[in-house]
C-alpha cells in the first residue's frame, strides 16, 4: 500500500528546497558567482531534491508492483511510472536527465560548472513542480 504520509513528507521537502532554489535563481549571474556558498548550496539542494523525487518514484513503483527486477537503476523507476501512465513519457525523459545531473554532482562534481547550475536554476526548476503535479494527480485518482 502506498504510504501517503511518506510521499507528502517528500513533497514538503521538495517544495522547501524549491523555495530556496528560487531565491538563488533570483540572483543575477555576477551576484550568484560572488559568493561561493551559492554554488554549493544550489548543488546540494538540487541533489537532495532529485533524490526525493527518486524516493517517491521508487516507493510508488515498488508498492504498485511495477518492479520486475532487483537490478534496477534510479532512472528505471521513472520508466516504470511512465509505462504505468503515472507520469508522461516526455516528462520521464526530463526526469532521467535530472538524475544524470544528480549523479554528476555526486560522482563527477569537478565537472559541474557554475554556468550549468545557473542555467538549471533559471530554466529548469519548473520540472520539479511538473513531477509533483503528476504525483498529486496519481494520488488523487487513487483516492477517487
Amino acid at each position: 500500500m502506498i504510504d501517503k504520509n511518506r510521499i507528502n513528507a517528500k513533497i514538503i521537502f521538495i517544495n522547501e528546497r524549491l523555495s530556496a532554489l528560487r531565491e538563488l535563481a533570483s540572483l543575477d549571474e555576477n551576484e550568484f558567482k560572488q559568493d561561493k556558498r551559492n554554488i554549493g548550496s544550489a548543488c546540494y539542494w538540487l541533489q537532495t531534491t532529485v533524490e526525493s523525487m527518486i524516493d517517491i518514484a521508487q516507493h510508488i513503483a515498488v508498492k504498485k508492483g511495477l518492479i520486475k527486477s532487483t537490478d534496477i537503476s534510479s532512472a528505471d523507476f521513472f520508466e516504470e511510472l511512465a509505462a504505468a501512465g503515472i507520469i508522461s513519457k516526455e516528462n520521464m525523459r526530463k526526469y532521467r536527465m535530472m538524475i544524470k545531473f544528480r549523479n554528476r554532482i555526486v560522482h563527477l562534481y569537478q565537472q559541474v560548472s557554475e554556468d550549468e547550475v545557473i542555467k538549471i536554476l533559471k530554466e529548469d526548476l519548473n520540472d520539479f513542480e511538473t513531477f509533483l503535479k503528476e504525483i498529486a494527480n496519481f494520488i488523487a485518482k487513487k483516492e477517487g
